[in-house]
């Protein structure tokens, strides 16, 4: 299993095709980003879950 973790401070990160051609082969990936556009099909098909990073928690 892979973690991937896509964050940039200032800007809102996608999981898209264009990052999934980047990653290193894995049988199953857990991804954290704010933002997915793969279908559930290709998730599906590549063992993808993914997590939403959870920007809207404010700091104390």
């Amino acid at each position: 299993m892979a973690y991937y973790f896509i964050y940039k401070k200032d800007e809102v990160t996608t999981l898209d095709f264009e990052y999934l051609a980047k990653l290193k082969k894995a049988s199953s990936y857990v991804i954290y980003a704010d933002v997915c556009v793969l279908s559930d099909e290709t998730m599906m098909k590549y063992n993808i879950t993914f997590k939403k990073i959870p920007r809207d928690i404010k700091k104390v």
